[in-house]
């Protein structure tokens, strides 16, 4: 039998499974298969050049939100044309576990060597690319993050513990730099698994797909939570749309997304159409949503630690030029 027609046969399979987890009333599926990321100790790895050590013994990161302005274009339609502009500064504090008989101070040499910097010294002793990678259960990568041009601004002198194998120091760093503007939620609408929903109802849980023509998309039912995205008319009968949050685990995968926040970040293409689907408790479709023109403004990252425990969280809200609901 041919490589096509097995996988065929197991995607029906797939999909015939999912159905009848549907009318039994499960929890909702996703249409593509995901893996939720867990918090705690060695779900992560964070890498910094020249910080090995450190790197390894990572106690939590905790990451600033994701700031990307808005810019208001020049248009003659009913609906207000926007467009991605600068994003905020970001920092990102880590904490390291270092034992007593692994010590290293890859940090603190990194910060003095910044602070002591000349202007034409700055950008080779200062600046360093780094990564933040949430890792699966089988410790293979699940979501990267990563941090270009990024700077030390504080190091924290080491913090020692009576009678325990280990210190503690801190290192607070900057990434990117600019001008934003910092967007004001109208929350209007809102689909929660397990509360009523727009239809008055009650939902099974929702179904988030971002498109593009050129790189596709999957329709992602891993997200649990969608609130906002009022239509607002402006002063002079203009439209609006409000920004709206998705919320939900983190999980591998979720390529469109990765692929839309580089493109916003990098000067690429940036519209998007958002499509928010309702899955009724019945297993049919409830009220669809569409956000045309859409690009993301502010991006919540997942809070780690060793201590942490259950699903790591992301959160995205987004801007769009138009919306309608069906």
């Amino acid at each position: 039998m041919s490589k096509k027609k097995l996988y065929s046969l197991a995607r029906a399979a797939l999909l015939a499974a999912f159905a009848l987890l549907i009318a039994l009333g499960a929890g909702p599926v996703p249409e593509v298969t995901y893996e939720i990321l867990d918090n705690g100790y060695q779900k992560l790895r964070v890498n910094i050049p020249g910080c090995h050590t450190e790197s390894q013994h990572i106690e939590s990161v905790q990451i600033d939100d994701l700031i990307i302005g808005v810019r208001e274009l020049s248009s003659p339609g009913d609906w207000i044309s926007i467009a991605p502009g600068k994003t905020a500064p970001q920092t990102i504090t880590l904490r390291s576990r270092l034992p007593h008989t692994n010590f290293s101070s890859g940090w603190k040499r990194w910060w003095q060597d910044c602070s002591q910097a000349s202007a034409s010294d700055r950008k080779r002793l200062c600046e360093r690319d780094i990564s933040v990678v949430f890792l699966k259960r089988s410790r293979a990568e699940g979501r990267r993050y990563d941090f270009e041009r990024v700077v030390p601004v504080s190091w924290q002198a080491v913090e020692f513990y009576p009678g325990l194998p280990y210190s503690v120091q801190t290192l607070v760093v900057q990434a990117r730099s600019g001008d934003a503007a910092l967007l004001a939620d109208a929350p209007q609408l809102e689909l929660v698994p397990g509360n009523a929903s727009l239809t008055g109802v009650g939902n099974l849980g929702i179904s988030v797909k971002i498109a593009s023509s050129g790189t596709g998309s999957d329709p992602d039912s891993a997200w649990e939570k969608f609130t906002g995205g009022a239509m607002v008319i402006r002063g002079t009968r203009r439209k609006e749309v409000a920004p709206f949050v998705i919320k939900g685990p983190l999980t591998s995968g979720r390529i469109a997304l990765e692929d839309w926040m580089d493109n916003v970040l990098s000067g690429g293409p940036w519209k998007r159409q958002v499509v928010i689907k309702e899955t009724l408790k019945n297993g049919s479709t409830g009220k669809t949503i569409m956000f045309h023109d859409a690009f993301p403004v502010r991006y919540v990252y997942p809070a780690w630690s060793t201590a942490g425990k259950g699903p790591l969280t992301e959160e995205i809200h987004i801007k769009a030029t138009r919306a309608e609901v069906n």
